[in-house]
């Protein structure tokens, strides 16, 4: 099993790093299980999470893709009542809730392929535009700092955009 080169012990556990400023951190932290029991308790928050959308946007999603972290059968009946037409909740806890009907329904794959495309943007954001961790504090310094990286992804974006339209296919060269 390859593991980095650092290890530390924090609270009696072991916790491997590749960088001495992780590590520092990690040890005051609690035990891990600690941590998976207290999330394993919290509610779902799925229909606060969709009313405070409404409420600050005056529109009510049509359809709500989330994943296994949201899956409660109550909260999705509450969406589908205040008018949700589709509440998908992809995962084995939303395969249990949902039909099998429903769940094979071409809907639902569309929604959970959607999700599934957010999520690999998300990812990229986070580890090719340092969206996971923040340098400056402040509600305002963190909003500027966002809006850079958010700019330098559009460029990004845009660059390969004009790659690929500058790169001509043979067939219309010829």
């Amino acid at each position: 099993m390859n593991r980095p080169p650092l290890s530390k012990r924090a609270n009696g556990h072991r916790f491997w790093a590749t960088n001495r400023s992780w590590c520092a951190r990690a040890r005051a932290l609690s035990p891990p299980c600690r941590c998976l029991k207290a999330m394993r308790r919290m509610p779902p928050q799925l229909v606060p999470l969709i009313d405070e959308v409404h409420q600050r946007t005056g529109v009510l999603p049509k359809w709500v893709s989330v994943d296994d972290g949201y899956a409660s059968a109550q909260g999705r009946a509450t969406l589908l009542e205040e008018g949700v037409e589709e509440v998908s909740i992809s995962g084995s806890k939303g395969k249990q809730l949902i039909p099998e009907e429903e769940w094979n329904s071409e809907l639902y794959q569309q929604l959970r392929r959607g999700r599934s495309a957010v999520e690999s943007l998300i990812f990229v954001l986070k580890h090719c535009f340092a969206f996971g961790r923040l340098r400056r504090r402040g509600l305002e310094e963190v909003r500027a700092e966002l809006l850079e990286k958010v700019i330098a992804y559009n460029f990004v974006r845009m660059g390969l955009v004009r790659q690929a339209q500058q790169e001509t296919p043979l067939s219309k060269v010829a």
